[in-house]
């Protein structure tokens, strides 16, 4: 990408290339107004080069000269510069030497608002340095860039002056076809792919942005990689709990199955026996109960009513969850009497029948003038039963 200004009014210039089969082929140009409009078409990890050639970059001509090192050259160019506030870049090809400055605060500032908007590149350069890498491959005796050209004189010198185009302009660079205000922006992807070496101090600096291209690519990369392989074992393993789930399920349904079948048939020969049993009690308390209020009945005085007779009453009312005891070897007679003489000598000699063992008198009562209320327990021998 090149950053350059015409008519106070800045511009990026984006172009998109791809290496393939060992050739650059052009995929897009774009120009833009905004850094705005610029940012969502430029990925984080994409390998972005930048050339600033804004009016904040000043350039000027310096004939190239062996005998001078870089800082010279730069102090030859620009006298009295603080070395220390500045970023320097110095393009020497052929007999073409210009020396390109900007203030490190406004370089360190340019970038750190280009990464607001997640444009972060691996590479800078001032001016038109990277100029060099491409104008052995022109045939056209003028080259025309974005904010500038450069003249092919007779002698085979150079000879660089500002312009202000007023249209872009198609140039061709060693058969590929590209507009003017993408010649920089080649220029500057040529130059990192060739790995052309400048006379510049601001090596570091790219060095820097190079390796932070580099962590984050690569941590990108691995963090992408590391998470599938994290949820590819974690869905292996959910696969191999879910079968291993199935086949215990499977396995404790069967057996569950099988206990329950077990326990109902338990229950139902249990539940038979205790029928069975029933059955007995309540065939023998049948006859028993029969018997007996047959005895008593045959030896009732006129005067006494019965009322009710209980063969083996209750101990205590049903409960729940609490098993039923009878009272055995028992029976609850009740009823009313007219006369207490004939009650006394009714029950005197119900106690002195053989199958009788005590008789016990719970309640007596009186009701009206002609009648009392009786309740009587007779308690029989076990040998009757």
């Amino acid at each position: 990408m090149e950053i350059f200004e015409l008519e106070n009014h800045t511009f990026y210039s984006l172009t998109e290339l791809k290496m393939k089969k060992n050739e650059i082929h052009v995929v897009s140009e774009m120009l833009f107004g905004t850094i705005q409009e610029v940012a969502p078409h430029i990925k984080k990890t994409d390998m972005l080069s930048i050339a600033i050639n804004s009016s904040q970059i000043l350039k000027k001509w310096s004939l190239p000269d062996s005998k001078l090192d870089i800082e010279q050259k730069v102090i030859q160019a620009f006298p009295n510069l603080d070395l220390h506030k500045f970023y320097f870049e110095i393009l020497a090809v052929e007999n073409l030497g210009m020396v390109s400055i900007g203030k490190r605060e406004y370089v360190n500032n340019l970038l750190s608002e280009l990464e607001t908007h997640n444009i972060v590149p691996m590479r800078i350069s001032l001016g038109i340095s990277d100029i060099g890498t491409t104008i052995p491959y022109f045939q056209a005796s003028n080259i025309q860039g974005s904010n500038f050209r450069i003249k092919k004189l007779d002698d085979s010198g150079y000879e660089f002056e500002p312009d202000s185009p007023s249209q872009h302009y198609n140039i061709e660079i060693n058969g590929l076809d590209m507009s003017s205000t993408s010649l920089l922006s080649f220029s500057a992807f040529l130059g990192y792919f060739i790995s052309s070496e400048k006379k510049s101090n601001v090596t570091t600096l790219n060095k820097e942005l190079e390796n932070n291209f580099l962590n984050y690519h690569f941590y990108n990369l691995g963090f992408k990689w590391g998470l599938g392989i994290v949820l590819g074992i974690l869905f292996l393993n959910f696969l191999c709990y879910t079968h291993y789930k199935a086949q215990v399920t499977s396995a404790e349904s069967v057996s569950s199955s099988e206990q329950q079948i077990s326990t109902l048939r338990k229950l139902e020969d249990e539940v038979a026996l205790k029928e069975e049993k029933l059955n007995m009690i309540l065939g023998t308390k049948s006859s028993r109960s029969t018997f007996y209020m047959d005895r008593i009945a045959n030896e009732l005085p006129v005067t006494i009513q019965l009322d009710q007779m209980e063969y083996q009453p209750l101990k205590r009312p049903v409960q729940e969850h609490k098993s039923i005891e009878l009272k055995l070897n028992s029976i609850i007679v009740s009823g009313y009497s007219n006369d207490k003489t004939q009650f006394a000598q009714w029950t005197d000699a119900l106690e002195q029948k053989d199958w009788i063992a005590r008789i016990e008198i719970l309640h007596y009562g009186y009701v009206s003038k002609t009648s009392d209320e009786f309740t009587v327990k007779i308690e029989i021998h076990e040998a009757e039963q």
